[in-house]
């Protein structure tokens, strides 16, 4: 199961190193970890990445960097319940939808939730799937935020297809979570190539 993502925002060299040729990650070892834990869940290895996605989410939270760090908390979560973790995966979730809910990014949450909430149900963990819904919900609407009317916006822009993977650090990409620089090219979330669509 291919497993997605999504981040971005101002990268701080003195996490990440001076940036590679059409990216920002760098090349020091929070790049090597991103790229090991991509590697492995491409390998079938989810309990190895989800340490790994853990541990580059708490150094990006302790270089002020919130909007990395949730996108970190959300593919840690992801990459937990494909090992079989459904509690490590929720609460990852919580962790990662409450930052974008505190970072006034509610929308990325009603976008990413029901596929984050799907996995969960399709693993078993439908009672954490209905409570975690619940409580976002509930989140959003405090926040004025309509989690069914975001979900549905889907392709408001026609924009073109984008490869399965980003090919600078191999995370996949999905169309959903990357930030759409024009309607042909987008920002990996992860490295922050521009990746040209098909």
């Amino acid at each position: 199961m291919r497993l997605g993502r999504r981040w971005g925002g101002p990268i701080r060299r003195a996490l990440f190193g001076p940036p590679p040729a059409g990216g920002v990650w760098g090349t020091g070892r929070p790049w090597q970890m991103l790229q090991q834990a991509n590697a492995l869940m491409a390998g079938g290895q989810p309990r190895q990445a989800a340490a790994l996605y853990d541990e580059l989410a708490q150094m990006a939270e302790a270089h002020a960097m919130p909007r990395r760090a949730a996108l970190l908390h959300i593919q840690a979560a992801r990459a937990w319940l494909a090992a079989g973790d459904g509690q490590a995966a929720v609460a990852r979730a919580r962790r990662g939808f409450g930052a974008f809910i505190a970072l006034g990014q509610g929308a990325r949450v009603a976008q990413l939730l029901p596929e984050v909430t799907a996995r969960l149900r399709q693993r078993g963990y439908a009672q954490a799937a209905d409570a975690l819904e619940r409580d976002l919900q509930a989140q959003l609407a405090r926040a004025g935020i309509d989690a069914a009317a975001v979900a549905s916006m889907g392709a408001i822009a026609q924009r073109g297809t984008l490869p399965a993977s980003c090919p600078h650090c191999g995370a996949p990409l999905r169309s959903d979570e990357v930030e759409w620089v024009d309607t042909a090219s987008a920002e990996c979330p992860y490295c922050g190539t521009i990746v040209k669509a098909e």
